[in-house]
């Protein structure tokens, strides 16, 4: 009876070691294609460098059409040390460089939103501005990208946290160019042009 008990406490051992396993790989899968899901994997590059590392901006390094995967694009700054952090994510692989000196104040590093306010992924401001782009489809090939932060001297028309998301941004007819402004806490879609 001790010897069957014991088997098959190792049974259920094995069979509660295999589902951790299971569970713990469903919880690393990660859609790189996003913003979202590749902001861990840069802010994962960063811990050693610039552990206090806050984003500044994230948007798409080149054109993506329906056909490519975005790469993402990451400034971070770092209060410690002032200075700036690229960092690209291209397919789950970062590569990250240190950019240039930030010129904050710590008044202003302390007024960045922490990331938990960025609500609305990519792929969400993408399908809620080409919802209201009449002139395209999903063929069409866009940008996009926000600032988490500006500072009070900045002349800049950009909303912070606001996704500007562009279509047809190579385009020699204005008129088949469209600009969208999505707000990334909450997936409001205004025009911008």
């Amino acid at each position: 009876m001790i010897r069957f008990m014991k088997s098959a406490l190792v049974v259920v051992f094995v069979l509660a070691l295999a589902a951790a396993i299971v569970g713990c790989s469903k919880k690393a899968t990660v859609d790189t294609s996003t913003a979202l899901g590749s902001l861990s994997i840069a802010q994962s590059t960063l811990s050693t460098m610039a552990p206090d590392a806050k984003l500044l901006v994230v948007q798409t390094a080149d054109v993506v059409t329906t056909t490519s995967t975005p790469v993402w694009a990451y400034v971070f700054g770092s209060p410690s040390s002032g200075m700036t952090y690229l960092v690209f994510v291209e397919n789950g692989q970062p590569y990250s460089y240190e950019y240039g000196e930030a010129s904050l104040t710590a008044t202003e590093w302390a007024a960045i939103p922490s990331t938990s306010e960025w609500k609305i992924n990519s792929d969400t401001a993408y399908k809620n501005a080409l919802a209201q782009f009449k002139s395209g489809n999903a063929n069409t090939p866009y940008v996009m990208g926000f600032v988490s932060y500006l500072s009070a001297d900045d002349t800049s028309t950009i909303s912070p946290m606001v996704w500007k998301v562009i279509f047809n941004p190579d385009s020699i007819d204005e008129s088949t160019v469209g600009e969208y402004d999505v707000d990334a806490r909450t997936g409001a879609v205004s025009v911008s042009k």
